[in-house]
């Protein structure tokens, strides 16, 4: 997949700003302006448990909670969905119908309800079965966090003319091309998925400062 000419024109569209070079194709990053810090979007290569390699896109933004918070939504029908419970995790997170399909760990088993039962954020994990999501501090004790959503390159459509060529930049008909691939809603909906998880994380921080300490259990 030709990412830096993909990301390049969902820049165009989009804004923020673009990096990419020249020579290594898959070296496209966006800095997105959104409400309540930009997201980073990059094209990354990580591997698995057999030591393999593969390319993932990653849409993340930047999160406060009043303590460490650990959590992972995997891509639908992974294996061991809804039944990983490593010392001191929660599964469930109080949305059985995802988690029937999901593997879903955190740390803290009064926090992901609140987080996993917006109905937004089950739209949206519903219709990118292929997307992961992801919490962590970003460091051991630290109240910074990053929100994360993830998924394998494959699963994003590329920009290509009916011979299979990518788009390019340079085509008379490349911005056609690029529209038509359906990569713009493809990361709108990761986009939108890493957004409402973040902006639910600071919600419930805003919540818990209330003075009469309502907003805690909040749906």
């Amino acid at each position: 997949m030709n990412w830096n000419d993909s990301l390049y024109w969902y820049w165009r569209e989009r804004g923020g700003d673009f990096f990419a070079s020249a020579v290594k194709r898959d070296s496209g990053v966006l800095f997105l302006d959104m409400p309540q810090g930009p997201a980073f979007i990059q094209c990354e290569a990580v591997s698995d448990s057999s030591g393999k390699l593969r390319r993932e896109i990653t849409v993340t933004l930047r999160a406060s909670l009043e303590r460490p918070y650990y959590l992972t939504v995997r891509r639908e029908s992974f294996s061991g969905a809804g039944r990983e419970r490593p010392d001191g995790w929660e599964t469930d997170g109080g949305v059985p119908e995802l988690t029937a399909r999901r593997s879903v760990r955190s740390s803290d088993g009064v926090f992901t309800p609140y987080l996993l039962q917006n109905q937004h954020l089950q739209r949206l994990l519903y219709a990118d079965p292929g997307a992961w999501l992801q919490i962590s501090p970003l460091q051991t004790g630290g109240v910074a966090h990053l929100v994360s959503v993830r998924k394998e390159t494959a699963e994003l459509e590329e920009a290509v003319d009916s011979r299979g060529r990518a788009a390019g930049r340079d085509e008379p008909n490349q911005r056609k091309l690029y529209a038509e691939s359906g990569f713009r809603e493809q990361m709108d909906g990761m986009v939108d998925l890493a957004q409402t998880a973040r902006d639910r994380v600071n919600l419930w921080l805003r919540q818990r400062r209330k003075p009469d300490g309502d907003g805690g259990s909040g749906t």
